[in-house]
């Protein structure tokens, strides 16, 4: 039998402390004796969150997935209903051009028609023997005598008729354009393989059409044409400097094949006015502008045979 607890006391005769013995009944655990290793504890399993993490991740992403193509579908829905209003509307309008186009020369086909009707009543009317047909006319009248299948055989062939030479006065115009951008374009080829036969037909495109939108296209192509000549031989004269421009294009004339080196501006004139390879005719323009002090665009022909009006004697 275990003692009974004492009780300590302060000089004030209060209580203050109970000791009492380790018991198995009276404390949750006993202490560990001395030497032995404390009891290991059992491993807590780790929580069951990444799987779970994982599961909205996939989740997330199969809706994410799923907008998209939703999205995808919207908007190949809304091209589609762009692309359909288009082409009707394209048709529709097509549609009203032709329809009024034939509907105005039905009408004067039909007013045609009926005075052509008309005039032959009028001379059936005039010969003799006719007094049934009178009779007729004088109670249906004339207006009536000539409506039916007599109209009917004459707007037909005329409103046909009618039909294609307002189709032809509007598409002669565009085939015109299409002919003279492709000779344009020829002569651009041409022109880059230095045939001076190539840049005169072009002038002469240049000179004729009444059409604004191919004078346009012919202009850009000379300007770009003859801006091309002239840096490729201003980079190529680069190259030995110190050199004059005639003397350049002496080198470049002493070539078998060519022609006499010039030795005067007279010469360059003459090679400028008669030469058949543009490439001499661009280097002629270059010694040109060297020894007249004359900025002349390159192949402006008008304006060197204006600065010889004025200067005979040099030229």
């Amino acid at each position: 039998m275990l003692p009974p607890p004492v009780l300590a006391t302060s000089d004030k005769g209060c209580a203050a402390v109970a000791f009492l013995p380790y018991h198995s009944g009276l404390m949750a655990t006993n202490p560990v004796p001395a030497g032995q290793p404390p009891a290991t504890q059992p491993p807590v399993p780790p929580p069951a969150q990444p799987q779970a993490a994982r599961s909205d991740a996939e989740a997330h992403y199969t809706n994410l997935l799923a907008y998209f193509k939703h999205l995808v579908w919207l908007t190949g829905i809304a091209l589609g209903v762009v692309i359909l209003v288009a082409g009707y509307l394209f048709h529709s309008n097509l549609q009203d051009n032709l329809r009024d186009v034939r509907q105005d020369a039905k009408g004067e086909a039909t007013r045609v028609a009926t005075e052509e009707a008309e005039k032959g009543v009028k001379t059936v009317l005039s010969g003799t023997n006719m007094n049934e047909l009178v009779q007729k006319v004088a109670r249906e009248g004339v207006a009536e005598a000539v409506t039916g299948e007599m109209v009917e055989n004459k707007v037909g062939p005329i409103a046909d008729k009618m039909i294609e030479q307002q189709l032809a006065s509007k598409l002669q115009p565009i085939e015109q354009r299409i002919v003279l951008i492709g000779r344009i374009s020829e002569c651009e080829a041409r022109i880059h393989a230095g045939f001076r036969s190539a840049l005169e037909e072009l002038t002469g495109i240049m000179n004729t059409t009444h059409d604004p939108t191919a004078l346009q296209f012919a202009k850009s192509t000379l300007a770009s044409t003859s801006e091309g000549y002239d840096t490729y031989w201003q980079t190529e004269m680069k190259g030995f400097q110190g050199l004059k421009p005639l003397n350049y294009l002496q080198m470049t004339l002493s070539r078998p094949g060519t022609n006499a080196q010039p030795q005067n501006l007279h010469d360059v004139v003459q090679l400028i006015d008669s030469d058949q390879n543009l490439n001499t005719v661009a280097l002629a323009f270059i010694v040109f502008r060297d020894l007249t002090g004359d900025k002349v665009k390159m192949f402006d022909f008008p304006a060197v045979k204006s600065w010889c009006a004025k200067n005979p004697a040099k030229c």
